[in-house]
């Protein structure tokens, strides 16, 4: 029983010490990647202008499309079951 209880500890011991290299790693990491003291300047072109009828035309145009194929596929599905 000594003998086991005594594998089971060195065993824990060995988990502990993997457990805490790996946390030291996470943690030297993230300190490496940690931003501090950065500003950022964003600037956007808002002069562009969208035709969003034209876009909405074309999306509306590509599902009708994508329906029609649709139907002919069950149509014909239908029509090889009968």
């Amino acid at each position: 029983d000594v003998d086991s209880a005594y594998l089971i500890k060195a065993d824990l011991e060995d988990k502990v010490g993997a457990l805490s290299d790996e946390i030291n790693f996470l943690r030297n990491v993230y300190e490496e990647a940690s931003i501090k003291d950065t500003s950022v300047v964003l600037q956007m072109d808002n002069s562009r202008s969208l035709n969003m009828e034209q876009i909405v035309s074309e999306v509306k145009s590509q599902y009708e499309e994508i329906a029609a194929r649709s139907r002919e596929e069950a149509e014909s599905w239908y029509k090889n079951k009968v």
